[in-house]
């Protein structure tokens, strides 16, 4: 252990080189500290964000590439031929997903729209979300059926049944006309629990004698009432009312209605084919996982088993618009590691190289007597990695501090430009009453944003502050294994 010795001698009697080395280290540390607790801080940010939100995915039709592709079909017929072939959610590949052990519960939803048959009252909702009274109009109503006895939105808590039940499966295999509606709506209206909604659908066309088309109607029984326990989005509209059915109702309700208007067609001399091929698919679902942090990896697990121009969601769109300020405060973060990192090596290879310069005769001493070459590496080692310790111990308090002030100046920079943005290509966006997805905001998420020094950034520091200095020695090792102890003395003598 002579070698040990030698080297915290060495560092004790070059206390102006030592001193100097551990400044160099202090700095180093500093910006690695700055860089990894920046990027760790966005990344936790997004971790905790991702958390609190629901765990849920979408399975839908991708309308876009469908069109995209049909229309680029060159010869007429062939792209008639194609939108024939309207594509469908595959229900075996979906309920492959349904059985995963991740997945808590699932909607796979059958839905059409009828409208009162009378009208009805409403509450009227400005664009602050504030209520300016009621309204009455005809009222449309948004039916939404699933092929569970239950629906995500009323199994996360978003809605509550507050008086009578919920369909059943009995409700589901006997497909019954029974439905559940939202309690606001039914107090103003006067409903309870065994009344009856007498709904119609004039296919667009304004409803009475003037209508020559088909209107089917459908008369259903109320068997429950439900609150919503989110307030309403700001964009909700109140003329219109979600109602929940069994998916075999909705399914016998539209073959029915495709019947009398394919028969309708038929009377003015326009044919359709044959309408008993027609049967109602779903063209959404939605699962439900346990644990936020599995959606990635499920979405990766069955995006190449879909079918064709289907796809998996999570809402990534919106989470990763709303995150781009953190995600570039990563990648800023990352590369300041990175070239630091190397920047580190350089500076301290070229130190130590130097210095060799400096300390050849105690080399050819050490070498003439017997010390082996890796003996004299090993204890360059031990000087530089005491003086990186050193260094990276002093920089752990500094470094926290630096990291919080440029991170949050970085973070406002790059918030202050995506507001910006965001005001020159403004949108409304429109949340349903039974929206699946968490409702995210920069505010939310920057919340989240802390930089802190912990244990595993700290032992990331000293694992780097390690390999920088075992790069570091690689020059001056080269330069040690070419000496020759004998010659060395003769040209010191």
């Amino acid at each position: 252990m002579n070698y040990l010795n030698r080297a915290l001698r060495y560092i004790t009697r070059r206390k102006t080189k030592s001193i100097l080395l551990i400044i160099v280290f202090f700095l180093i540390g500093n910006l690695v500290i700055l860089g990894l607790g920046v990027s760790s801080a966005a990344d936790n940010a997004k971790l905790l964000t991702r958390k609190k939100m629901k765990a849920a995915i979408s399975y839908t039709i991708d309308y876009q590439k469908f069109y995209e592709d049909t229309e680029k079909i060159e010869d007429e017929q062939e792209r008639e031929e194609a939108y024939k072939n309207y594509p469908k959610l595959d229900q075996t590949t979906f309920e492959e997903m349904a059985k995963d052990s991740r997945v808590k519960t699932y909607d796979y939803i059958l839905e059409t729209g009828l409208n009162s048959k009378k009208p009805m009252q409403f509450v009227n909702m400005n664009e602050n979300g504030s209520s300016e009274g009621t309204q009455e109009s005809e009222i449309y109503f948004r039916i939404l059926g699933n092929i569970l006895p239950t629906m995500i939105s009323f199994e996360d808590g978003t809605n509550q049944i507050v008086d009578g039940r919920f369909y059943t499966q009995a409700d589901i295999d006997s497909r019954a006309k029974v439905g559940v509606i939202e309690k606001s709506f039914a107090d103003i209206n006067g409903l309870r629990i065994g009344d009856t909604i007498e709904l119609g659908q004039s296919f667009g066309m304004p409803q009475g004698e003037e209508n020559p088309m088909p209107n089917p109607e459908l008369s259903v029984e109320i068997i429950g009432l439900y609150e919503r326990t989110i307030p309403q989005s700001e964009y909700s509209y109140g003329g219109q009312q979600m109602l929940y059915m069994p998916y075999t109702a909705i399914y016998d309700f539209q073959v029915e209605a495709s019947k009398q208007m394919m028969e309708y067609y038929k009377s003015q001399g326009e044919d359709f084919g044959n309408t008993e091929d027609y049967e109602p698919t779903p063209y959404q679902a939605f699962l439900l996982l346990n644990d936020p942090l599995d959606v990635d990896q499920f979405m990766k697990d069955y995006s190449n088993k879909l079918a064709p121009y289907t796809k998996l969601d999570a809402n990534n769109a919106e989470f990763n618009r709303v995150a781009r300020p953190l995600d570039t405060l990563g990648i800023f973060a990352n590369i300041l590691v990175w070239i630091v990192t190397i920047n580190a090596v350089v500076i301290i290879s070229l130190i130590t190289a130097l210095t060799l310069k400096t300390r050849e005769y105690e080399i050819g001493v050490l070498l003439s007597i017997g010390v082996s070459k890796f003996k004299v590496l090993t204890q360059l080692f031990v000087e530089l990695i005491v003086l990186a310790m050193l260094g990276f111990t002093l920089s752990v308090g500094s470094g926290s501090l630096i990291a919080g002030k440029v991170g949050e100046t970085v973070l406002k920079y790059q918030t202050d430009a995506e507001a910006q943005y965001a005001d020159e290509n403004q949108g409304h966006y429109f949340s349903s009453d039974d929206s699946y997805f968490s409702e995210i905001s920069q505010e939310d998420l920057f919340s989240e944003y802390k930089v802190t020094v912990s244990a595993p950034i700290i032992a990331e520091i000293y694992i780097l502050g390690t390999l920088v200095v075992l790069i570091a020695i690689v020059v001056p090792s080269i330069m040690i294994m070419r000496l020759n102890p004998k010659q060395i003395l003769l040209e010191q003598n």
